[in-house]
């Protein structure tokens, strides 16, 4: 496996600067000029095309001589009129004819360049076709293992370009990181591959391979940029030393002055930054311009034109490098290439080819690369070099991962695309298909600006589809919709679905987009992150899980799995996707790491339309922080669940949640072989505060087991602070209670403060029991709890009820001071589970005092009347300093009972 030396990894960044050398281990000088620069780019592209088509014609003549056809390689590579050798001749007798080419780069040093290339990578086919009768295994593996090669070839060219332009503009550019980023990419690709391999292509044969292909790029470089000098006339004389090999003198005089009046002029229209200009061909002005359509219209041997344009987009971008331009514009219609983005040439589609007008919409421009890695922007690329208005599809190939699109330490621009990826055959085991990756290996970032487009993966059945797969990148997302599965129920189901995957996305924006994770057989996930989400941000977006097909599926709207970092949130995340069918479990939002902190506002979380389990909120370790948000366990009056959770806090889960509605919904026991639970908060082994919130218990309109827990709050193991929160039981027939304070075990029995609250139950006829605050415990433990100025009141009819039911003889509470409990047809205190205890008796218990019994006198929306006997009839002991509204606490010098504080 390729180890980078100890010198290699700490170069520092080098800012090279015009007609200096590159520095690090790559021979050669930063163009003198932006003239000479075109010609060295151009040539450094044409040389990086050629190796490329050159190891493509061997992996055809390696297939069609497997099959018994065996094809005209040289006729290929060297000889034919469209050989890979014709191509680079014509664009090298093109450039030199400029005037623009340094001496040293005159046609016969280009061409010598060629034929030193072909030599060279007759030995890489070789070695990579190394099976003199492969099997069908063995020829896949030395077919990827080439592309792998003419990847990284392409790569480093891309490196050595971005290099040259920086020095140019006097910037600092990690050419060497950028080298190491190619090299990263071949020996993740190597090690997928080398298991599938013969013995004559393992792992340290490919990493040879590689190191051949580094090596010779590094020392081209100094052939191809070997101008070096002023930036008038290229006069060089030098000596470039590094390890030992020397360079000797060259002398060159080339004058930049145009060879014809007149080149540059326009010679056809300029639309959208793309133009047709002339240039000077021995002495003649010849149009050439970067407009592309497919055949017949567009053709090889056109300009350029609107007229008359290229029929490649990779030939519309060598005339863009060669006059300057900024924009290659491609009409209606399907471009299949090895397509690799450069910097400073933006791609535009949706034009119609006889007009040239525009609207993506109806003119589809479609763009296929070569998997695994599709349409490429390499390391370098920045946010003025945008893809506007097209469709890029993916093929995946062998690899595990593929992707349509793939950006790799680059920032580009990405505007209105829709960009889907998906086997075509049959995939020979379950594969991973991305539409679009973004990934982060070196020092340049990724950070490229998502505007609008769809972006889906149709992985076949058994695989993984993942819409945008982040990778230590931090990309800004605007409008953007991406799903994980197929968009019709003819689409294969994936095992997993995902429309967003982070590993590491630490600065992310998410705004105004839609992202759906889809079908699946095993899970469903609308955004998937781990890692560092420091500055995640997400708002006004919309994240939805998926639907189940014949199997259980678990689906989140949204999942932060062992993440890290302070991420914000205002967000609609359900754990299901509207209008398809309901998966088994569906939690609307998950977070869990003891350092994951995400912060939710203004937010909308759902667990499920009619699941057997569902949760809107679960924090599992992680300090959630929840404010002013709508919080639903299931989805309208038809859904339901047999277990529902509105939020639950588990093992040091959730740090505040304040002012939210939450609501448990319908929980039924269709659902269920067992009875299960509905629950609006619970919160077990974790001690948030919880503050100013309304939360409705369950109801069950669909008939739910009497053996069922129904709660508003469940309190377990925990020393929550509970203050200013209307809880209302809900409206099940069976057994139920407002809060639930069930006391944990062992020698520290943890106390939670429930304090100025409003907790309202309904008794009715024929119905089990209903309570406010049932405590109870599991062995024999001291008082715990501490519960003070809290309303709980009866707001029913008639029928079995308690204010407060102690469950046994341990479950007896460590203060009960200045509560309201307002119970006219029930028990206010059933004592150990035994006694049904007066007004007086309460009062008389350990801990207890100055607790009443009379109606609280609160309006319809929970708020004191001015003659409720509430109103300065508190305890001061552990108060809040404000109410439910806001308004402080006390208002007339002595603290009121409940969640409202009356303001005179």
């Amino acid at each position: 496996m390729y180890r980078p030396s100890r010198a290699l990894l700490f170069l520092p960044v080098v800012a090279a600067v015009a007609g200096g050398p590159f520095g690090g281990d790559d021979f050669g000088y930063v163009p003198p000029n932006r003239s000479v620069a075109k010609c060295e780019e151009q040539v450094a592209r044409s040389l990086a095309s050629f190796d490329r088509c050159a190891l493509t014609c061997n992996v055809r003549a390696a297939k069609a001589a497997f099959k018994g056809r065996p094809i005209d390689l040289p006729a290929c590579a060297q000889t034919g009129a469209r050989s890979c050798r014709g191509r680079y001749d014509r664009v090298s007798a093109r450039m030199a004819q400029t005037g623009r080419c340094p001496a040293c780069l005159s046609p016969p040093a280009q061409g010598l360049l060629a034929d030193s290339a072909a030599t060279r990578l007759e030995r890489t086919a070789a070695a990579i076709h190394c099976r003199a009768a492969p099997d069908t295994a063995a020829l896949r593996c030395e077919n990827a293992v080439a592309r792998n090669v003419a990847r990284t070839i392409a790569c480093i060219a891309s490196c050595h370009l971005a290099a040259a332009s920086a020095g140019l503009k006097d910037r600092p550019f990690d050419e060497e990181g950028c080298e190491r980023s190619c090299r990263r990419s071949y020996d993740e690709a190597s090690a997928r591959l080398a298991p599938h391999c013969p013995p004559c292509l393992g792992g340290a044969e490919q990493a040879d391979l590689a190191d051949q292909a580094e090596a010779a790029a590094d020392e081209e470089n100094g052939d191809i940029f070997c101008a070096g000098g002023s930036a008038t006339t290229t006069t060089t004389s030098t000596t470039l030393a590094a390890s030992t090999t020397s360079m000797a003198p060259t002398t060159s005089t080339t004058s930049t002055t145009l060879a014809c009046a007149g080149e540059g002029a326009p010679c056809g229209a300029t639309l959208d930054g793309c133009a047709a200009r002339m240039v000077c061909v021995d002495g003649a002005l010849i149009c050439r311009g970067t407009f592309v359509a497919p055949p017949p219209l567009g053709d090889a041997a056109n300009p350029g034109t609107e007229a008359a344009p290229l029929s490649s987009i990779g030939a519309g971008i060598e005339n863009a490098a060669l006059l300057g331009v900024g924009a290659v514009c491609a009409c209606a219609g399907g471009y299949f290439e090895d397509l690799t983005i450069v910097e400073g040439i933006s791609l535009r589609g949706g034009y119609d080819c006889t007009t040239w007008t525009r609207d993506p919409t109806v003119n589809f421009t479609g763009v296929t690369g070569l998997p695994p890695d599709g349409v490429k922007v390499p390391p370098g690329v920045t946010a003025a070099t945008s893809l506007d208005g097209l469709f890029v599809a993916g093929i995946a190939g062998l690899a595990d991962v593929s992707s349509a699109l793939t950006v790799t330490d680059a920032s580009p621009t990405l505007e209105n695309l829709t960009v889907t990826n998906r086997v075509i055959g049959t995939s020979q085991t379950p594969p991973t298909l991305c539409a679009l990756r973004i990934r982060q290996t070196g020092v340049s970032p990724a950070s490229p600006t998502i505007d609008g487009g769809e972006y889906r993966a149709v992985s076949p059945a058994g695989g993984t589809g993942i819409g945008i797969f982040i990778e230590g990148a931090s990309p800004s997302l605007t409008h953007v919709v991406a799903y994980g599965a197929g968009a019709d129920m003819y689409s294969p189901t994936p095992a997993t679905a995902v429309g967003i995957r982070c590993v590491g996305c630490a600065g992310t924006t998410i705004s105004q987009s839609g992202i759906v994770g889809g079908p699946a057989t095993a899970m469903s996930v609308g955004l998937w992150a781990s890692g560092d989400v420091s500055g995640l941000s997400a708002d006004q977006a919309f994240f939805w899980g998926g639907s189940a097909g014949e199997s259980a599926v678990l689906s989140y709207g949204t999942l932060l799995h062992d993440c890290t970092g302070t991420s914000t949130w205002s967000v609609l995340s359900a754990g299901y996707f509207f209008g398809s069918p309901a998966p088994t479990t569906g939690i609307g939002f998950a977070a869990s790491g003891a350092s994951c902190a995400p912060s939710l506002t203004a937010s909308r979380l759902i667990g499920c339309h009619d699941c057997d389990d569902s949760t809107a909120l679960e924090c599992d370790g992680a300090p959630c922080t929840v404010t002013d948000s709508m919080l639903n366990a299931t989805f309208d009056v038809p859904g339901s669940a047999g277990t529902s959770y509105g939020a639950r806090c588990l093992d040091g889960g959730c740090a505040l949640r304040a002012r939210n509605t939450i609501t448990t919904l319908d929980v039924s026991e269709y659902h269920l072989i067992t009875p299960g639970e509905g629950i609006g908060v619970d919160i077990e082994g974790a001690s948030p505060t919880f503050d100013a919130n309304v939360v409705d218990g369950p109801s069950c309109s669909h008939g739910a087991s009497i053996s069922s827990t129904h709660s508003a709050l469940r309190l377990r193991d925990s020393t929550s602070v509970v203050t200013n929160n209307l809880l209302r039981g809900g409206s099940c027939a069976g057994a139920s209670e407002v809060v639930r304070f069930e006391k944990g075990s062992g020698p520290e029995v943890l106390s939670p403060t429930i304090e100025n609250n409003t907790l309202e139950y309904g008794a009715c006829p024929g119905c089990g029991t209903h309570t406010g605050l049932l405590v109870g415990s599991t062995g024999s433990v001291p008082p715990a709890g501490y519960v003070r100025n809290n309303i709980i009141r009866n707001t029913g009819p008639v029928g079995p009820s308690f204010a407060i039911y102690e469950a046994d003889a341990s479950s007896d509470l460590a203060a009960l001071e200045n509560n309201d409990l307002d119970d006219p047809t029930g028990v206010l205190y059933y004592d150990e589970g035994t006694t049904a205890l007066t007004l007086s008796d309460i009062n008389a218990l350990p801990g207890a005092a100055g607790n009443i019994s009379a109606d609280p006198l609160l309006d319809t929306t929970g708020h004191l009347a001015a003659a409720s006997p509430c109103r300065n009839a508190g305890t001061a002991t552990g108060a809040p300093a404000t109410d439910r509204d806001g308004d402080s606490r006390p208002q007339e010098g002595a603290f009121d009972i409940g969640a409202d504080e009356f303001v005179p």
